[in-house]
């Protein structure tokens, strides 16, 4: 079931041609990080919010902008399609030449 939700949720984004990302990077209770990205993407004369998907990770730059530059990939969808990227401002994902938006840029 999950796979065709996702699937369904991919499909909206590339019909709509841009979308924007918004990371969350937390921790479980096991002290195991994990990297939340939910997408928004406009579906007619709206905005949709929808959870993309959850992994688990590292805290480095690198290895976020992997995880999600392998998803982006994977799924048929282009960096030039992401309007913007929103971030929780963890210093893995904000950091100015190692973190995960100065990979994106």
């Amino acid at each position: 079931m999950s796979e065709y939700i996702k699937e369904q949720v991919v499909a909206a984004i590339k019909e709509s041609g841009n979308f924007s990302l918004q990371l969350d990077e937390s921790t479980d209770v096991s002290d195991d990080a994990q990297l939340l990205v939910y997408v928004r993407y406009q579906v007619k004369n709206d905005m949709e919010e929808k959870f993309l998907f959850c992994l688990e990770t590292t805290t480095t730059g690198e290895d976020l902008f992997k995880l999600v530059d392998s998803f982006i990939k994977k799924e048929g969808l282009s960096w030039d399609q992401c309007f913007s990227v929103c971030t929780g401002g963890a210093p893995a994902v904000l950091g100015a030449h190692q973190g995960f938006t100065a990979r994106v840029k």
